[in-house]
């Protein structure tokens, strides 16, 4: 039952993803991530940057699994163009995430390596 009810969640999560991106094609993004550092307070994700990406420009998804799964997604693209090459640290509390501190969970985004023009 917890394997049906699970797969149901993870459906009901892609179906809302894909109307919401049909509505909005560039609307929903999966982040590729720079890195990421989990600490007493939250999480704070490291992504790219043309110069003009805010926390806002972001929406954490947690599906209810075992162990949750968390995916970053870009709402809104940064077409700035200055070259930070560290990228942004965007934070999200636990609270903001819908998890408790320690507890265990998983992320979605894939790492993306960076590298500088020369």
């Amino acid at each position: 039952m917890k394997f049906a009810l699970t797969g149901f969640c993870s459906l009901s999560l892609l179906l809302s993803m894909t109307t919401m991106a049909s509505a909005h094609p560039e609307a929903i993004r999966q982040e590729a991530l720079l890195g990421l550092r989990v600490g007493s307070k939250g999480i704070t994700y490291y992504v790219y940057s043309g110069g003009c990406t805010v926390k806002n420009d972001f929406q954490v998804y947690t599906l209810e699994s075992y162990p949750p799964q968390l995916q970053l997604t870009r709402l809104k693209a940064d077409n700035c163009k200055v070259l930070v090459p560290d990228g942004e640290e965007i934070f999200f509390t636990w609270d903001e995430v819908g998890l408790q501190k320690g507890m265990p969970f998983k992320v979605l985004n894939p790492l993306q390596a960076f590298v500088v023009p020369e």
